[in-house]
């Protein structure tokens, strides 16, 4: 997951034969540690991706789950068809780094709001977040996957994995009593 979020600083910085700390250091010359300074950014922001779902989920009550899945799907979509290094032709760099931002994270704000629904519905929360932590594992040994075919075949093995998890949520979903 490292080198995407480096490919997003590149995309964001505009530099694709750079190395983010390359780039760095030509920007910024008093700064000697940026392998901490890019990783903290990303911790930033997918921990505030976090927070922003559950504060959504806290606030919100959405009543078909489905919406939320489409919407994950259609985001996991733009990125396949969009991948982040056809950003580099945009010549702002600001629109270029929103959305790029826009793009990753929009991915992991929708799969949080998905877990933090499905788990505050659960009827064993330990069970649900054991799955999740055998998710997070199964998941991470298909990234190394992606350093041989690449990110956007990761992407596919992702929908594939969503969906194979909205089957027995539907499953076990009440089914509506006849009139």
């Amino acid at each position: 997951m490292t080198a995407w979020f480096e490919l997003l600083a590149k995309v964001a910085l505009g530099h694709d034969q750079l190395t983010v700390g390359e780039v760095w250091r030509g920007l910024r010359p008093r700064y000697t540690s940026t392998t901490w300074m890019v990783n903290s950014l990303v911790f930033f922001a997918i921990l505030l991706s976090v927070l922003l779902a559950i504060l959504f989920n806290a606030r919100y009550t959405i009543t078909r789950p489905l919406i939320l899945y489409v919407l994950l799907f259609g985001s996991l979509l733009l990125n396949y068809v969009m991948p982040l290094p056809t950003l580099l032709g945009i010549e702002s760099p600001a629109l270029r780094y929103t959305l790029a931002s826009v793009l990753t994270f929009a991915l992991i704000f929708l799969a949080n709001i998905v877990f933090s629904r499905s788990f505050r519905d659960t009827q064993s929360a330990d069970i649900a977040f054991a799955s999740n932590l055998i998710g997070v594992m199964v998941g991470g040994m298909f990234e190394y996957l992606a350093l041989a075919t690449g990110y956007q075949s990761l992407l596919l093995l992702v929908v594939a994995f969503y969906a194979l998890a909205l089957i027995p949520r539907r499953r076990t979903q009440p089914v509506p009593a006849a009139a």
